[in-house]
């Protein structure tokens, strides 16, 4: 379900699931990674009603409705879906950060283990290894990790093939969305108090 991940004692709003931050993926804006991981999850290929509902999905206002139209068993999954949900949601997640710079700024600046929000099934502990990967990707530096500590981690999280060469071209907002200007006005907010709040000092 949705929320922000606790990260460093702080709730950390980028990361919620549920956050509308539309994302390309595959042509397609959605509108959080949410929507696209209950438009995903259906196997459109008999085309027909199952396409009209993940259209639906698609065009919902909101994370929640999207989440609860997900829910819906009257079509078909695709194929391996036990196997394959943590791939797509690790593709959503990673597409949002990797197009909106100032969502992936605020993630970049945590440092602690990350607590996903609560959620059902075996989720928060699958949201929370998502969120620790697309972090160490997104420094482009090796990950602190050893080799077989990370080789868990991405197997875990969809492997290496959930995130495609056409992903990493599609473009972002540039740091210009809405959800971006929040970022920035949140971490300037949280400076100038830090600077109120922290003892001046003398140089030398």
């Amino acid at each position: 379900m949705g929320g922000p991940a606790l990260i460093d004692g702080q709730n950390v709003r980028s990361t919620d699931n549920f956050l509308i931050a539309p994302t390309t993926i595959d042509g397609l804006v959605h509108r959080s990674a949410e929507h696209y991981y209950q438009y995903a999850k259906f196997d459109q290929s008999g085309g027909g009603d199952v396409l009209k509902h993940c259209q639906g999905i698609v065009t919902v206002e909101n994370a929640g409705s999207a989440w609860g139209m997900g829910q819906s068993r009257r079509y078909p999954l695709i194929s391996n879906f036990e196997e394959r949900k943590a791939g797509l949601m690790y593709r959503a997640v990673r597409a949002k950060f990797e197009q909106h710079p100032e969502l992936a700024a605020e993630l970049l600046a945590t440092q602690g283990p990350v607590r996903a929000a609560a959620s059902t099934a075996d989720w928060q502990r699958t949201n929370s290894l998502i969120l620790e990967r697309v972090r160490h990707e997104l420094r482009r530096m090796p990950p602190p990790l050893d080799a077989e500590q990370w080789a868990a981690l991405v197997r875990l999280t969809g492997g290496a093939d959930a995130w495609t060469d056409a992903d990493a071209r599609e473009e972002g907002c540039g740091g210009t969305c809405e959800q971006c200007a929040w970022a920035v006005r949140r971490r300037s907010r949280k400076n100038s108090s830090c600077q109120l709040s922290c003892p001046n000092t003398v140089e030398r």
